[in-house]
């Protein structure tokens, strides 16, 4: 059993964890991102098993891109993994060569498409491309459904008097918020690691409000600080402020309802972004659509309580969440709302056609948390809140024959107050 979960597939598994709180969920992931890149500093004796597989991570993520649409990330991604798995295969020539090779030809056709046939260093032989083959659209099957939609379902109308809970902000309007975020980690080792606090401060400005009360807006994150704190690595500390440090003016778009449910995000990724933190934000791109609060149709007074399911697809895993929310105030502008969130995924295989060689069970996936915000319904997003959760994970992983099973656990608190 390896004990170093490999960084990139904690990306993965992180960009496949919902959090309820709408931008929390971006700065926690951004976090992520800059631990792993603290991880792979201190992950010197990883096997080169798990070297090979981070590699391949990329190759996959930018296969996503491609299928997505979003060529240019996709490019800019089989580029990382190109000039990673060379430097890999002159570190290590005689590592499983055949499969190297065939993943380098693999990217070489990817990156710049040629009929013509790619030489491989595998035996000394030549290996052709294999035409692209003709196919017909599949027919779909009578039994065949859709995947289950997100859902919001009132459990009970509260106490009188009730009114209806939307979001009324106007163009123009502006929020400054600070997060502060802690975080420890257990790689599966048995001993959990800490990590350095994190407080990072963000600027909202409303730019446009629809007919049907869909609000667009802007957000730029300010200042990022990473705080010194006892009993935390220095040199965690030092790659966490070296992997943060260009975050600052990062931009973003949203369009969200005035029920709170976000209809769109996209973040501008900066040119000379780091692989491993590009592939975070294309990540986000993705996961943050499906982040909401969201209020319910009906009229509520103190004490309703309402359910939100939102069925999760992310990285080949199937996760559903559930978060029951309940009100626990209300002023003329404004309303406290606590939540509980559970995550879970059953047993189940995460399979990869582009890379038949790697079988992939998840083998549990399980998170809780808890959380409480007060908006302000002026405001595009909450003007304060706390939230706080545990996430545990176990995968199981054949790499040519040799079984590797990798675990993590994740406590995370938030903190989010106007400034």
């Amino acid at each position: 059993m390896t004990k170093n979960c490999t960084p990139t597939f904690l990306a993965h598994l992180a960009a496949g964890l919902r959090f309820h709180l709408g931008f929390t969920r971006l700065l926690a992931l951004i976090l992520l991102t800059g631990l792993t890149t603290s991880l792979t500093a201190l992950a010197a004796d990883e096997t080169l098993d798990v070297q090979y597989l981070r590699i391949y991570s990329q190759i996959d993520q930018a296969d996503s891109f491609s299928a997505n649409g979003n060529e240019v990330s996709a490019k800019q991604t089989y580029k990382d993994a190109q000039a990673a798995l060379q430097a890999f295969k002159k570190n290590n020539p005689t590592w499983n060569a055949s499969l190297v090779a065939y993943r380098l030809n693999y990217l070489v056709q990817k990156i710049d498409p040629q009929p013509a046939v790619i030489l491989a260093e595998v035996k000394n032989t030549a290996v052709t491309p294999k035409p692209a083959q003709k196919t017909s659209p599949k027919p779909v099957s009578k039994n065949a459904t859709a995947s289950p939609a997100p859902t919001v379902k009132l459990i009970s109308a509260g106490a009188e008097p009730r009114k209806e809970l939307r979001i009324r902000s106007k163009v123009g309007d502006k929020q400054n918020l600070e997060f502060t975020t802690k975080m420890a980690m257990d790689m599966g080792t048995g001993q959990t690691m800490k990590m350095p606090a994190t407080k990072m401060t963000l600027e909202v400005t409303v730019q446009n409000v629809s007919a049907e009360g869909d609000i667009s807006y802007d957000a730029i994150i300010g200042d990022v600080t990473v705080l010194d704190e006892p009993g935390v690595l220095p040199q965690v500390a030092e790659s966490m402020k070296a992997s943060l440090n260009g975050m600052k003016g990062l931009s973003m778009k949203g369009v969200m309802s005035d029920h709170g449910v976000t209809k769109s995000f996209d973040i501008k990724i900066p040119a000379g972004v780091a692989p491993q933190m590009r592939q975070a934000m294309e990540q986000m791109k993705e996961s943050l659509a499906n982040i909401s609060t969201p209020f319910p149709d009906e009229a509520i007074g103190i004490g309703a309580e309402w359910e939100f399911k939102l069925p999760i697809k992310s990285q080949g895993m199937k996760i559903d969440q559930v978060t029951i929310y309940q009100l626990i105030s209300t002023k003329e502008n404004g309303a406290n709302v606590a939540s509980k969130i559970t995550q879970n995924a059953a047993n189940q295989k995460i399979t990869n056609p582009a890379m038949p060689q790697m079988k992939i069970d998840l083998i549990q996936l399980t998170s809780e948390g808890s959380g409480n915000v007060t908006f302000d319904l002026t405001k595009p997003l909450p003007v304060s809140g706390t939230m706080k959760s545990s996430t545990a994970s176990a995968m199981g992983m054949n790499i040519g024959g040799k079984v590797q099973e990798m675990n993590m656990k994740m406590d995370m608190n938030m903190r989010l107050e106007s400034k």
